[in-house]
Formats: structure tokens, C-alpha cells, sequence
């Protein structure tokens, strides 16, 4: 019995974006221009009103969202000597004070925040965080139990507490926090990481596992407050544009994210990041003429950039290259043979050109890079049941099943190498949590009816 063949198609690499640090450039280092052009602007209405306070928090803003952290905490301030009512602004002067290095002060303003505002909830758990890295673990557990009575249903809170049980060593009163921050909100990837800190501390190895695959590499999430959206609309450096553009393509907006990625390459002409990320956009668009010509910009600016030979090689997939989607991944692999992307790329190319035991050796390399790559498990385990290796199939399902218990692709493989190998009990059990998590999937109907085939031959 034959499971359908999984479609492999290669996935196109989005270039990471140039990281910004703890503290963002100095007043003598180069700025992105679109930055230059909005704090001249703001600058104006602060020359015009000096003793605006709303002038002064605007331009303090806008430095803000562009990790211009010394000149934030210079332009709070001012606003906050005009005007120390405001909450908001004193909130972001602590983070502007944490950012450029003064932890102590920025501890001390965000006390100040609370006693004059005792039930704001940003600033809470910005002092409840800020305690905890300072090691007062009694005080930030007092700190995220006023933000939990303030509202029980921020998993901010129960996540911030579970922190702090978890730091004075008591791994049960942890996990009953973090798992209530995580039922009220399934995707918060640092309350991941830390519940499976506090599992493996208990000694639940196994439910530690997934939880600390989820959450690794995660970072800090804070509440929002009255003045995030308009820092995410004043964050107009390189970082945030490319953010955008990577946003608009996740909303199937093409036009929009080359629009924004060309208003980009005119502050960023030689920027090889920013040519990789427009190529991938014309790839979403269907113009592979464009995208290749931008490729081609990016190698001849940097040939030992992986990433344009990765997305090289996804665009020889689309064009039905596969030949040259093999070249361009040897090349990428060559250049970054820790990265899992490289070898998903190779192994689609791979099976293109119908070389299935390389594509597994490929896939394989995937896994050995990033264990938490989704794509690898699900192919290797539809690819051994191509070659008839139920056994080794199951053991991929299983394995990614682990990581993602509601994959209900890995169910269904899951269902197919369980009946091949007559292990009725584990298929109908794959079937059941398939049927559970999509009822309306059309392939269940074929899959009961396998079943009970098996089950009718069985006796």
C-alpha cells in the first residue's frame, strides 16, 4: 500500500535582515536616510514648539523604533521635564535607559512608572523582567502576581510568574503557571521554552522535549501599550522595511512588497540582503525574469552570500531547472552546510532528477542542522514508504509528531506506515487524532475506508 507522493517543492529563503544590537547606532555612525528623513522632519515641530512635550516624545519615539537608543533617552527625558505625567513616555524612557547600557536608572524610572501608575500593565511586567534579570526573584514573583490579580487572562503574567517559581526552584508551581500562560495563548514561544525547562527540572523529560524546541531561540515579548503603533510606524530603517516587505508577502501582497523593496534599494543600491529579499518577491509575483536579474546583481555585488545561491536554486525549481536547482544548492551547501534550508533546497532538486536515496541523505543533512525543521519529517517519512520502509517511516512521523502534535499530515503518514506494518491499534489511533484535528479533510473517507479493508483482511 502507497501513500500519496508528498509534494516537495523547494521554499523560497527570505535573507535574514541586518540584526540590531542592544544599542542601536551612535550619533557619529552611519544612518539609513529614510531614518535622516523622518527625525528631520520631526526635528522641525521640536525647533518650531521647544516647549512641547508632545513634540519632543514624538522625535524620542521615532528614535525608538529605529534603535537610536542614546538620542531616545535624551529626547524622553526632555518631554518628561515638560510633562511627568505621562506614563507611556516614562515607560519608554526606562527601556531608552536599559537599551543604552544604564540598567540601574532604568530600573529606578521604571519603579517611579509604578508607583505613579500602580496598575499599569506594560510597565509591570517591564519591572517584573527587569527583577528577575537583576536576580530579586521574590520581588518580581510580588510584581507578576499584581499584573495576574490586574487581569488573569495575560499569559504575560502567568509566564513572568512561572519565571520566577521556576529561578527559586519549585519546577510543580512553575508548570501550573506556564501552562495557564500557555492555554490562554498557545503561541508564545518563550512560555514554551521555559515550560519545558520547568518539565525537564520535574523530571518529564518527554514533555520537555517539544516544549524546548518550540521556545528555543525565542525572545522577550512585552505587552503593547499606548505608544506602539506609532512606533511600528516611525520604524523605518533597514530592519523594519525588510519586515515589512517579508509581512506584505506573508498577506499574498507581491506589488506592495516590491514597492517597498525598491523604495529600500534606493537608500541600499549595493545591499546583497535587500536584492535577495526583491528577487523572492517577484518570485510570489511569477516574474522570474525579475527575480533573476537581482539574483544576478547580488552575486556579482557578493559571490559567498548562501543565500542568493539558495534562492537560485529555488528559482531553478520554479522554472523546472532542476539540473541547475542542483548546481546552485551544491553551491549554497558549500557556502553554509549548517543551515537546514540548504539541504531541503538540494533534496527537492534531488528528486526532481529522480535520485531518491541522495534526496534522503539531503533531507537527512536537513535534520542533522536544525532538528526543528518541519518539512525533513514529513518527506523522509513519505519517502521511505516509497521504498518500502514502513518502519523508518513511522519513526519520522513519530519524531515530528513529538515536536508538533497537531501535524495532521504527520498523522496521516503516521496512518499509512502503521498499516503497512499491520499495526491496526497505532492506525487507528493516527486515523482518530487526524479525524479530531481536521473533520473535514476529504482524504478521511478514502483512509477509513483502507482501514477497514485492513481490518476485514486481518481476520
Amino acid at each position: 500500500m502507497k501513500t500519496a507522493t508528498l509534494m516537495l517543492v523547494a521554499a523560497l529563503a527570505v535573507a535574514p535582515a541586518t540584526a540590531a544590537g542592544d544599542a542601536g547606532p551612535t550619533a557619529g555612525a552611519d544612518i539609513d536616510p529614510a531614518v535622516t528623513r523622518l527625525v528631520a522632519e520631526l526635528r522641525q515641530s521640536v525647533d518650531a514648539s521647544p516647549e512641547s512635550a508632545a513634540a519632543h516624545a514624538d522625535l524620542a519615539i521615532a528614535y525608538e523604533a529605529n534603535a537610536l537608543w542614546q538620542q531616545a533617552r535624551e529626547a524622553y527625558a526632555e518631554a518628561l521635564r515638560l510633562d511627568p505625567g505621562n506614563p507611556d513616555w516614562r515607560l519608554h524612557h526606562a527601556i531608552a535607559l536599559r537599551q543604552s547600557g544604564d540598567f540601574a536608572a532604568s530600573v529606578a524610572e521604571l519603579e517611579r512608572l509604578i508607583e505613579l501608575a500602580p496598575d499599569h500593565a506594560p510597565g509591570l511586567q517591564r519591572l517584573g523582567s527587569a527583577q528577575l534579570e537583576n536576580g530579586d526573584t521574590t520581588a518580581a514573583r510580588a510584581t507578576f502576581m499584581r499584573l495576574i490579580q490586574l487581569d488573569h487572562q495575560l499569559a504575560e503574567g502567568h509566564a513572568g510568574l512561572g519565571d520566577a517559581l521556576l529561578r527559586e526552584g519549585d519546577p510543580p508551581l512553575a508548570i501550573r503557571q506556564l501552562e495557564a500562560a500557555l492555554s490562554l495563548d498557545n503561541t508564545y514561544a518563550s512560555a514554551h521554552y521555559l515550560l519545558g525547562q520547568a518539565y525537564r527540572a520535574a523530571g518529564r523529560l518527554d514533555d520537555a522535549r517539544r516544549h524546548l524546541a518550540f521556545g528555543q531561540d525565542a525572545t522577550p515579548r512585552f505587552l503593547p501599550d499606548a505608544l506602539s503603533e506609532r512606533l511600528a510606524s516611525y520604524a523605518v530603517n533597514l530592519t523594519a522595511r525588510l519586515d515589512q516587505a517579508s509581512a506584505q508577502l506573508s498577506r499574498r501582497q507581491p506589488d506592495r512588497a516590491i514597492a517597498t523593496l525598491q523604495s529600500v534599494r534606493s537608500d541600499h543600491p549595493e545591499n546583497v540582503t535587500v536584492l535577495n529579499n526583491l528577487a523572492i518577491a517577484h518570485m510570489h509575483r511569477g516574474d522570474m525574469a525579475s527575480a533573476r536579474s537581482e539574483l544576478d546583481r547580488a552575486l556579482a555585488i557578493n559571490p559567498d552570500k548562501f543565500s542568493t545561491y539558495l534562492n537560485l536554486a529555488a528559482l531553478s525549481q520554479r522554472m523546472n531547472q532542476p539540473v541547475e536547482a542542483l548546481r546552485w544548492s551544491d553551491e549554497a551547501v558549500a557556502r553554509a552546510p549548517g543551515v537546514a534550508r540548504v539541504h531541503v533546497n538540494r533534496a527537492g532538486a534531488l528528486l526532481r532528477l529522480g535520485r531518491l536515496d541522495q534526496a534522503i541523505e539531503s533531507f537527512e543533512a536537513a535534520l542533522a542542522a536544525d532538528f526543528r525543521e518541519q518539512e525533513p519529517y514529513l518527506a523522509l517519512a513519505n519517502l521511505e514508504l516509497r521504498r518500502d520502509n514502513a518502519e523508518a517511516s513511522a519513526g519520522y512521523s513519530s519524531r515530528s509528531l513529538e515536536l508538533w502534535p497537531d501535524l495532521v499530515p504527520a498523522h496521516f503518514l503516521q496512518f499509512h506506515a502503521r498499516l503497512e506494518l499491520s499495526d491496526l491499534e497505532q492506525a487507528r489511533s493516527a486515523l482518530d487524532a487526524a479525524t479530531l484535528l481536521a473533520p473535514d479533510h476529504p482524504n478521511l473517507g478514502e483512509l477509513e475506508r483502507l482501514y477497514r479493508e485492513a481490518v476485514e483482511g486481518s481476520e
